[in-house]
């Protein structure tokens, strides 16, 4: 085939900039287990467009056309694993062997057809079902929070419907009919396939850059000492009497009916997770923070030298609304009270900005 050389040679340079791409969005990140799969699915794509370039080159036997294959059911099945294993479920990595095996066999033992088609229903068939599986996959929690999720299940859904339609034409009138030749040859499946391996690697390198900012996120909150109750207001009482006073804030989720439109459903914990990073980005250092009932995080700091009581507590606002921005909260989520105290007991502020919170939560 070596009309097909420059349409091959084009295919794996596009693929191996993406690898380039997510090697370099990868590089350096503590991600989980479920990374491997992924990078298994790349290295897949770049096995498979490396087969059809040797094959262009007249290296024709059906050795190669059994190896990309093998290379084209580990690419899409590795992927529909990591995605798996993002979710919480095991990855069945065998079924990608199993899946293969056939694949692989299959120029030998539809030895009388072209090598290129030995098997082409069987191939076409478990492409346009693992299609759809990784579009399930992409489309359940968690991996539904991250907005990329619905761009992947969006080209793998489209990958599977053209595969579907391809599958069809070449059961009813195929591989050398007309209708055939004009919209599902191998230089259109090449160029197109190779897009969408673009789209889904761009898309799952922006989940990649997600998932390591909730890591960092949820390491700078760890490293937060949640006090109990009794000490909070201790601590908060010390510095309300002391020479500058405290600040106490109080904060909470508005809407969660925008929050979860934003990030898809939140646990209670994950709420006051995002909502302790906003505070603390916040407040000066040195802050305290405690939970309220009711997913709520209060927290006080040292009032700042220099600062007009009478803006500070919507200056502080305004800042965690910024803050919660920065964490991935809408400000239209979030809600934040803050009161100034001073050579007073901090209680009832701290009840009263409490209430106005829960005021606002319940409208």
């Amino acid at each position: 085939m070596p009309d097909l050389l420059p349409v091959f040679g084009l295919a794996l340079v596009i693929i191996c900039v993406c690898a380039g791409c997510f090697a370099i969005a990868a590089r350096g990140s503590r991600l989980g287990s479920w990374i491997g799969p992924w990078w298994v699915s790349l290295v897949g794509t770049i096995g498979t467009s490396t087969c059809y370039l040797l094959i262009a080159l007249t290296l024709d036997d059906w050795w190669m056309f059994a190896l990309a294959n093998g290379f084209m059911m580990l690419t899409i099945t590795s992927y529909w694993s990591g995605a798996r294993a993002y979710n919480g479920h095991p990855p069945h990595l065998w079924i990608s062997i199993v899946a293969a095996v056939p694949l692989v066999a299959s120029p030998h033992i539809w030895a009388d057809e072209p090598p290129i088609w030995a098997g082409a229903p069987l191939r076409f068939g478990l492409l346009a079902v693992f299609s759809v599986l990784i579009a399930i996959e992409m489309l359940s929690l968690p991996l539904r929070r991250d907005r990329m999720s619905y761009l992947v299940a969006a080209t793998v859904i489209a990958h599977g419907v053209y595969v579907s339609a391809r599958l069809v034409v070449f059961l009813l009138e195929g591989p050398t009919s007309g209708i055939f030749e004009r919209h599902f040859n191998t230089i259109a499946t090449t160029l197109l396939n190779v897009g969408f391996v673009a789209v889904i690697t761009v898309a799952t390198i922006g989940i990649l850059i997600a998932r390591s900012h909730e890591d960092a996120l949820g390491e700078r909150v760890a490293r937060v000492d949640l006090v109990p109750r009794s000490a909070f207001l201790r601590g908060a009482n010390e510095r309300a009497n002391g020479e500058r006073g405290a600040l106490l804030v109080v904060a909470g989720v508005e809407s969660f009916a925008t929050l979860s439109s934003a990030l898809g459903r939140v646990r209670g914990d994950e709420v006051r997770k995002f909502l302790t990073a906003a505070v603390i980005d916040t407040l000066p250092a040195g802050s305290v923070v405690t939970t309220l009932r009711g997913d709520l995080v209060a927290a006080h700091a040292m009032l700042p030298r220099g600062t007009a009581t009478s803006s500070i507590e919507s200056t502080v606002t305004d800042l965690f609304r910024a803050s919660a921005e920065e964490v991935g909260v809408p400000h239209a989520a979030a809600v934040c009270v803050a009161r100034v105290v001073t050579g007073a007991d901090v209680r009832p502020a701290l009840d009263d900005a409490t209430a106005a919170v829960r005021d606002r939560v319940r409208t």
